[in-house]
């Protein structure tokens, strides 16, 4: 597996743990959650180590016009994945706090 594609795939796969999770915290399923969040870490950290090999070989500019352009979507995918679940994180602890409370 070359570089890039191990970079697509670890985003691809936290984009997809990153929705679910997310999905799951709008619905308060805390056992999904709790199962999602560990996932999440490993697949996190495996996506910081492959972005930092990837731009530590300067891979980014080795690239096709068409590979540059799957990587830029991917990861815009994860940002965006990584924001609403964020809101969704905070919304759920609110929601939780209010309950207790």
């Amino acid at each position: 597996m070359t570089m890039q594609e191990a970079l697509l795939s670890a985003a691809s796969e936290l984009v997809q743990t990153l929705e679910a999770e997310t999905a799951a915290l709008r619905r308060l399923d805390l056992n999904t959650v709790a199962t999602l969040t560990e996932r999440k870490a490993s697949q996190a950290t495996a996506y910081s180590d492959q972005a930092r090999t990837f731009a530590a070989a300067r891979g980014f500019e080795k690239l096709s016009a068409e590979m540059r352009e799957k990587l830029k979507l991917i990861i815009g995918r994860v940002e965006v994945a990584a924001a609403h679940n964020a809101t969704a994180l905070s919304a759920a602890g609110t929601a939780h706090r209010r309950l207790l409370d």
